[in-house]
């Protein structure tokens, strides 16, 4: 069974990271994007919420990792902006 923390949004985040299906692989990270912001919104501005608002600031750190992912796999383009 499954231990996770903060699971409102973990549990998107990681279905975002585990998807094996190209096809869908941005709808669920659009999902877990927007857990994400609403967890951060919940919790911005208190004090017992700051080790989920780093850990919620890198799940959105590699969310963007994997969108640039999926786009250079896309269109061939080099991760570093190259051609």
């Amino acid at each position: 069974m499954e231990n996770l923390q903060y699971s409102i949004w973990q549990k998107p985040y990681q279905n975002a990271l585990t998807e094996l299906d190209p096809q869908k692989v941005l709808a669920r990270v659009s999902v877990a994007e927007t857990a994400i912001a609403l967890r951060m919104k919940q919790t911005s501005g208190s004090s017992d919420g700051q080790d989920e608002q780093r850990a919620l600031k890198g799940a959105r750190e590699a969310l963007n990792t994997l969108k640039n992912l999926k786009f250079a796999l896309n269109t061939g383009r080099a991760l570093n902006g190259g051609n």
